[in-house]
């Protein structure tokens, strides 16, 4: 059975064979896959691995040896910086909302160092990462019923060994989690709180929590307003992606997790 991450807007295509043995082998028609089994356990997932470019990986894993002179491989930083600059906008447009996408490209912005190798093998953040699947049948009561318990999609995923070995998730939450918004007919927008989502949000949240996932939630309030709240810790200019990320980590859990040793890409 593939080890894989399925990720983006596109609902999943998944199928299967049965095999003689009592196997099953799952395949995958999505376009934005992780194939996990190629990076391998406790391996960090990284902006490279989500572009599934071959040659960046080989740079990346060239650069390490004394040898290395990347004028030989004809290799421009600035063709690089580009590439990246337009793979941040094509994951941007697959998150959820204007916040979750001013999330991931400040993230993005302050991966981005002077040394673009470095900020291609920066532990990267996956949008719209899927958790669940059900079949699709919009006549079907019993998942019309699961959806409004079980999550879908996760707004963001993040794996890297300093963290442990499993992927964590990170929400961002808005007012849609604890009511509606309506809007009268002169265009007048309130909110009006309800207990019933904000019961299906706190069963979403649980489900996902049982199931082992560590969960990082932040309100859209904190991303609308970076500028006060994470310019502090985000804005490196320069510095390396590993100091980048680890502070990014300091302001969500409120601790370093690494202290005397660095990120390793």
């Amino acid at each position: 059975m593939a080890n894989i991450l399925i990720y983006g807007q596109d609902k999943p295509k998944v199928s299967f064979v049965q095999m003689p043995d009592g196997q099953i082998s799952f395949m995958s028609e999505n376009k934005t896959v992780i194939d996990l089994d190629r990076i391998g356990p406790n391996r960090p997932v990284r902006w490279v691995d989500l572009s599934k470019n071959s040659l960046i990986d080989f740079f990346i894993s060239e650069r390490a040896s004394p040898d290395f002179n990347p004028l030989v491989y004809g290799f421009d930083n600035s063709v690089y910086t580009q590439k990246y600059e337009r793979f941040i906008d094509e994951l941007s447009a697959m998150v959820g909302s204007p916040v979750e996408e001013k999330f991931l490209r400040a993230y993005a912005r302050n991966c981005q160092t002077q040394d673009i190798l470095a900020t291609w093998a920066c532990p990267a953040l996956i949008p719209q990462v899927w958790v669940n699947w059900i079949h699709y049948d919009s006549t079907d009561p019993h998942r019309a019923e699961r959806a409004r318990r079980e999550p879908f999609r996760v707004d963001f995923m993040v794996r890297h060994p300093s963290l442990g070995s499993n992927f964590v998730i990170i929400e961002i939450d808005g007012l849609s989690h604890f009511g509606n918004v309506r809007v009268n007919d002169g265009g007048g927008r309130s909110f009006n709180a309800s207990m019933d989502d904000y019961t299906n949000h706190l069963r979403k949240d649980r489900w996902l929590r049982q199931r082992g996932w560590h969960v990082i939630r932040l309100s859209n309030q904190e991303i609308e307003n970076y500028e006060d709240e994470f310019q502090p810790v985000w804005d490196f200019g320069t510095d390396s992606c590993a100091n980048s990320f680890s502070s990014f980590w300091r302001y969500i859990t409120g601790k370093a997790w690494f202290e005397d040793a660095p990120i390793p890409f």
